[in-house]
C-alpha cells in the first residue's frame, strides 16, 4: 500500500500508539467520534462497521476500522466480541479469573481484524492472531485491557510483563497491521486463507475421539520453498513472513494445522 495518511476509526490512545508503531509507512491518527454499538457478529463486521462509520465522517482520505478481543477455550470463546464490555461494571480482568477459577484449561487466544477503507471505497483487511494462556494472577505494569494475565505461548510472562516495546512488534494487533501491510493493494478477501484439519480417531469399544486445528493465514503472490506439500508453497501463516514450504518440515511438525489437531486429539485422550 505504501506511504498514506490514514484515520483510525478510534478513540483508544493505546490502540493508536499500537498501530503507528506497527505500520512506520503510515501517517495515523484518531478520528473520535460518538460511534454506534458493536453488533457485528464477527470482529471484521464491527471493524468495517467503524471505518465506515469514520470515512462518513472523515470525508475522504483513508480510514481505518479495528475491532479485537480475547477468546478462552473453556468459556466457549468469550469474552470474545464482548470483551470491551463482557463485564459491564467489573474490572474484566477481575472477572474473567474469576469466572476461570481453578480451571485446568486455560488456553486463550487474542484476535484482532483491521479494516483500512480508501477514499475510493477499496477495502483491505487485516488479521491477527496471538495465541496464548490465562495466567492464574495478574502481572506487569504496561499494556491495556487483559494484558496482565495473557502469558503468548512460548513466553513464562504476561504480555503486561513483556512490555510496550515487546507488544509493538508481535501482539495480535501488530500481526494484524503487518497483514495489511503485505496485501499491497490487493483485497485481503482474495488474500486471508486458513489450514484446517480434523482428526477422528475410532476405538475397539466403538469410541470416538476427535481432534480440530487451524492455521490462520495468508496466500502469497508467489510459491516460495520447497519443503512441505499442497499448498505449502503459497502459505503464509499469521505472524510470519515466509511460507510453510519456506519455514520447513520442522516447524510444520510442531506448528501445522495437522499438529494442532492431533494435540487436540491427545488432549482429549488424556481427559477421558
Amino acid at each position: 500500500m505504501g506511504a498514506l495518511r490514514a484515520r483510525l476509526a478510534s478513540g483508544n490512545r493505546h490502540k493508536l500508539d499500537e498501530l503507528r508503531a506497527a505500520l512506520p509507512g503510515w501517517e495515523l491518527d484518531l478520528l473520535e467520534a460518538e460511534y454506534p454499538d458493536e453488533t457485528g457478529a464477527t470482529y471484521l463486521d464491527n471493524a468495517r462497521s467503524k471505518a465506515l462509520f469514520g470515512r462518513a465522517l472523515a470525508r475522504g482520505g483513508w480510514v481505518l476500522g479495528e475491532d479485537s478481543g480475547v477468546e478462552v477455550a473453556s468459556l466457549g470463546g468469550e469474552p470474545g466480541l464482548r470483551s470491551a464490555r463482557w463485564a459491564g461494571s467489573q474490572d474484566p480482568v477481575e472477572a474473567l479469573l474469576e469466572r476461570l477459577g481453578d480451571e485446568e484449561d486455560r488456553r486463550a487466544r487474542y484476535v484482532c481484524h483491521l479494516v483500512a477503507i480508501g477514499p475510493g471505497g477499496e477495502e483491505h483487511v487485516g488479521v491477527g492472531i496471538l495465541e496464548g494462556r490465562i495466567a492464574a494472577s495478574p502481572a506487569g505494569d504496561e499494556g491495556f485491557g487483559y494484558d496482565p494475565i495473557f502469558v503468548p505461548e512460548e513466553e513464562r510472562r504476561t504480555v503486561a510483563e513483556l512490555g510496550d516495546a515487546w507488544k509493538r512488534e508481535h501482539s495480535h494487533r501488530a500481526r494484524a497491521a503487518q497483514a495489511l501491510e503485505a496485501l499491497d493493494g490487493v483485497d485481503a478477501e482474495h488474500r486471508a486463507a486458513r489450514y484446517r484439519c480434523e482428526l477422528v480417531c475410532l476405538g475397539p469399544d466403538g469410541g470416538e475421539l476427535r481432534g480440530t486445528g487451524a492455521l490462520e493465514g495468508r496466500v502469497a503472490a508467489e510459491p516460495r520453498g520447497n519443503e512441505g506439500f499442497g499448498y505449502d508453497p503459497i502459505f503464509v501463516p499469521v505472524g510470519e513472513d515466509r511460507t510453510v514450504a519456506e519455514l520447513g518440515t520442522a516447524w510444520k511438525a510442531r506448528h501445522s494445522h495437522r499438529a494442532r489437531a492431533a494435540a487436540a486429539l491427545l488432549r482429549e485422550a488424556d481427559d477421558g
